[in-house]
């Protein structure tokens, strides 16, 4: 099932579900019993679980959904996890912390029994051995299924193809118990091209039209290519818009960072010093943490109970805290990457992105998934204006090419029969791909190691260090190596024009592979001009420079900093050879 990121996907699959379910009835069987697995995420888990709780309820009356947590448990737990499935729509969240513990034997029986229809999964390397256990379980009962067999769906099937390829012959081999495996993305490209590697068919389920007439796509939007370049951070490309753009309150803006979470947290201080309620989610914390900063920070998951999406939870903090007030912003990475949806309204509220910068991190297919909380079924909202949407143009150009092949995929090859299938080869998936190319990018001609223009800060009472060195003292490398940091620190707050290489040169330094030297002249005008004189000069006139580094450091193949103090006039002169000019 290859369609547009944000259109609806858990909806067509929860279709799907209810389709298959009224065949089997108009044949005298009961129900399927659905399995499936969403991204290795808390928070997608429990969005799905909601969303098939709500597709899939026959009662009127609210449905709660039972959460079964890995472990094994007594067998007088047994009565009372049935009598809450029996009362809810018999889906169980089977995913690793709190909640009731539970072992595939007793969701065993309770399948057997009756009393469970879905159970939703994390896609972790845990579950999804535990779940081929259940299914070895319940086929080697299957004579008391009563004819159910199962259905497994793998939500964002790409970015887990090294778990379910392992099993997938494996599951396939219980053919008299498994009836469909559906897998599921906006971005399929990895998975389309493994079929046809090994050899496999690939049989792709076609729709009349593949999103709904209000949603917006990523071509509806305000995309920008201004001051996002090559080679530049999350947190970079972030300052360098902020820096040139007007920024007001109750705009609410999409800042992702990279993989690792310091670039997060990097990022959330970034935005609150520049006056920004901001948005937290992590694998570390789920927090909302205000520019105010004697309000302490709101733990969201504490507002996300098991019937309430993040989205919901999200709208309603943002508006009984008033963020509006201030500009806000979210930041994170896997967390907010895919499937989590952010839009929402109720009969009061409403919540969309208005912005966002999104750094080139990842594959097209990741990129794509990234941009996508700023894309969704939500153009007849009242507030909805066009993302404004800052990148550069090879980003842009990959996810033109995603949504491209997710929008048109599908239809190409529908020939009249809703959700069909078509078996699709190299060839048809190439020439869609080909229709929307990506850019390649600029061809760099790999530099060799070399100097850099010189860099001088001037420092006064604050640096205590170095501003009570006397001429005849001898600089301590550690000492002069924190004082530039606190200097450079408080340059990249006060100095907006050099930040971004102020930004730079900090990350550097504090680098613990970078080799650091420092030195002060001696005695002597001519050993004060070659170390301060002829730097400064150099740093004014532009010219890279590196005495005093010494052949063998240049040689090892690490970046090295050489700082000189300037005792006489307060400055630091600083020297940079750069191995790496993407990282100086």
């Amino acid at each position: 099932m290859h369609l547009p990121a944000q259109s609806g996907k858990t909806r067509k699959m929860t279709e799907l579900m209810k389709r298959w379910d009224s065949i089997i009835s108009l044949e005298g069987n009961t129900t399927h019993i659905n399995i499936v697995f969403t991204s290795n995420s808390k928070l997608l888990t429990k969005q799905t679980m909601k969303r098939v709780v709500d597709a899939t309820t026959v009662s009127t009356s609210d449905s709660d959904v039972s959460e079964l947590s890995d472990g094994e448990t007594e067998a007088d737990n047994f009565n009372g996890i049935v009598n809450d499935t029996t009362q809810s729509n018999r889906t169980i969240a089977w995913i690793s912390g709190g909640g009731v513990k539970m072992d595939e034997r007793l969701i065993d029986l309770m399948i057997r029994a009756g009393d469970i229809d879905n159970v939703i999964c994390c896609t972790n390397k845990q579950r999804m051995t535990r779940v081929i256990s259940l299914i070895r379980l319940l086929h080697a009962n299957i004579a008391r299924l009563g004819g159910r067999t199962i259905n497994i769906w793998i939500d964002e099937a790409d970015a887990c193809m090294r778990l379910w390829t392992k099993y997938l012959r494996t599951i396939i081999g219980f053919d008299t118990l498994i009836n469909k495996i559906v897998l599921i993305s906006a971005t399929m490209s990895p998975v389309i091209r493994y079929f046809h590697k090994n050899g496999m068919e690939c049989n792709l389920r076609v729709y009349d039209t593949t999103h709904a007439e209000c949603y917006v796509r990523f071509s509806d939007c305000d995309v920008s290519h201004e001051y996002s370049i090559g080679n530049q951070s999350a947190i970079e490309q972030m300052c360098a818009v902020l820096d040139n753009v007007t920024v007001s309150a109750g705009s609410r803006w999409f800042c992702p960072g990279a993989i690792v979470r310091k670039s997060h947290d990097e990022i959330a201080t970034e935005l609150l010093r520049r006056g920004f309620n901001v948005l937290i989610l992590n694998g570390d914390r789920k927090q909302l943490i205000f520019s105010d900063t004697t309000c302490p920070p709101v733990n969201v998951m504490s507002a996300v109970s098991d019937d309430v999406e993040l989205s919901e939870a999200i709208r309603t903090l943002y508006y009984d805290y008033q963020l509006d007030s201030a500009p806000f912003a979210v930041t994170g990475n896997m967390c907010i990457s895919r499937g989590i949806t952010f839009a929402s309204k109720n009969e009061n509220f409403e919540f969309l992105f208005t912005h966002g910068i999104i750094p080139d991190i990842g594959s097209a297919e990741e990129i794509y998934q990234m941009v996508a909380r700023c894309l969704g079924n939500f153009r007849e909202f009242d507030s909805y204006i066009a993302p404004k949407l800052y990148m550069t143009e090879r980003v842009a150009s990959k996810i033109a090419n995603q949504e491209h092949l997710a929008i048109e995929l599908a239809r190409r090859y529908y020939t009249g029969t809703e959700n069909d299938t078509h078996t699709l080869s190299t060839d048809e998936f190439v020439a869609v791909a080909n229709e929307h190319p990506v850019i390649a990018p600029p061809r760099v001609r790999k530099s060799k190691p070399q100097e850099r223009v010189p860099v001088i800060l001037s420092f006064g009472p604050e640096n205590e260090y170095l501003y009570s060195l006397e001429k005849t003292m001898q600089v301590r490398r550690q000492k002069v190596k924190e004082s530039v940091i606190q200097i450079l620190k408080s340059e990249i707050d006060a100095n907006h024009k050099m930040r971004e290489k102020y930004m730079k040169l900090l990350v550097l330094i504090e680098n613990p592979d970078t080799i650091i030297n420092a030195k002060s002249p001696q005695e002597g005008e001519e050993s004060y001009k070659r170390k301060i004189t002829d730097v400064v000069k150099a740093a004014r006139d532009g010219n890279p420079v590196s005495q005093d580094i010494t052949k063998a450091d240049k040689e090892s193949g690490k970046n090295i900093v050489m700082m000189f103090v300037d005792k006489r006039d307060k400055r630091v002169g600083i020297l940079v050879w750069s191995v790496d000019p993407a990282v100086y």
